[in-house]
């Protein structure tokens, strides 16, 4: 998560008020697995690893995010994966702003890296369901239309429509993230 001040000519009313952005990726189509989703830099923890640390050199390795440059706020509840046999923990912390001008995707994993302002999500929240031959679930999914890119590579998809979709494992860790930020009158922490 990163604060950013109003600017002065903004480009849309995201950016015409303070408000925290989200920092996401959006995963190269060549990957074998999760190619082309909308997710938050992150990935496997290593043998003895400490959580917040796979976190952080995930992070960097992924998109050139230095260590240094994040506050760790805490870490919220496990998120079962899509196969129900893997557990996702999502550390949240605080960006310096600073670093921004430094973040690269690496070409292999990652193809853009952009902020989302969270209030885009804030209004944005529907619900979707899944179903498989045993359960059902109802998912949280947002939008927005008014995310800034940082950083891509030559071979970045641009959505014909500009609006992207955050959807699955990363809607449920973002819906997570915000119901700990906000009061339960602003945004309601259930689901549908």
């Amino acid at each position: 998560m990163i604060n950013i001040p109003a600017k002065d000519s903004p480009k849309n009313d995201a950016e015409a008020i303070t408000q925290p952005w989200l920092l996401l990726t959006h995963r190269s189509y060549e990957l074998r697995s999760h190619r082309g989703e909308i997710c938050f830099p992150g990935g496997r923890v290593e043998d003895n690893e400490p959580i917040e640390e796979a976190a952080l050199r995930e992070s960097f390795e992924e998109i050139n995010l230095p260590p240094a440059a994040v506050e760790i706020w805490a870490e919220l509840r496990p998120s079962l994966t899509r196969n129900l046999k893997n557990n996702v923990i999502p550390i949240v912390g605080l960006l310096d702003s600073n670093i921004l001008p430094e973040l690269k995707p690496r070409d292999e994993e990652v193809q853009t890296i952009f902020l989302v302002p969270l209030s885009d999500l804030i209004s944005s929240r529907q619900y979707t369901s899944f179903k498989t031959p045993k359960f059902k679930y109802i998912l949280p999914v947002f939008f927005s239309t008014n995310y800034q890119i940082l950083a891509e590579t030559s071979k970045a998809y641009h959505f014909p429509d500009h609006r992207i979709r955050i959807w699955g494992l990363t809607a449920v860790m973002t819906n997570q993230a915000i119901g700990c930020l906000l009061p339960e009158e602003v945004f309601k922490k259930g689901y549908a």
